[in-house]
Order: structure tokens, then sequence, then C-alpha cells
């Protein structure tokens, strides 16, 4: 089976067991292979390649994230109640300079 990056969180998702081997997620680089044992004996094996775990360990990052950063929004939120926070025109227009 060919591994996209149009299928690749279904394959991800689907071969996601306890009994992985989890050496890559340890640090190691090397393609990790996982298996499961159908009721009926026979094994359905993939091996994922370095990449593939990377993007894997990149999405599990993504997921434990917060969308917002509480801590800076704490303190956003109390320099603005204190009349400390201040705008740099200047620099807001460097930044809007590179991005344009």
């Amino acid at each position: 089976m060919l591994v996209t990056g149009k299928n690749l969180q279904d394959v991800l998702q689907s071969y996601a067991r306890p009994t992985a081997t989890r050496s890559a997620e340890a640090g190691g680089r090397s393609a990790t292979p996982i298996s499961s044992a159908p009721s009926g004996g026979k094994r359905d094996t993939v091996q994922l390649s370095p990449l593939a775990v990377d993007v894997r360990r990149a999405i599990q990052e993504l997921r434990s994230t917060p969308d917002v950063r509480q801590d800076l929004v704490r303190s956003l939120k109390r320099d603005i109640q204190s009349g400390t926070f201040t705008v740099d025109a200047e620099e807001i227009a460097k930044q809007l300079a590179l991005v344009l």
C-alpha cells in the first residue's frame, strides 16, 4: 500500500496499537514496525518510515499543545489593566512590511 499525505493520518490511526514498538518515539529514527493479529491468526504488518514516525510525533505534540497561551493572555491583561501596555507603532509597521 502506498501511504501518501492524504491517507497518512488514517494509516497511523489504524495501526496505532498499544503493542507498537516505541523505539522511534523514544528518540530513535529507525522505521517502526507495528502489527496486529486479527482473530483468524493472520497478521497484518506495516512499517512506518522515519518521516511517518516524525509526522505522527508532530501530530501528537500539536494535539497536546493548548490553543491559547494563558500565561501570555494573563500578562497582557495585567499590563492593559494597569495602564502599562504600550504599542510601538514603528515595530508594527516593520512587521506589516515583512508580511506584505
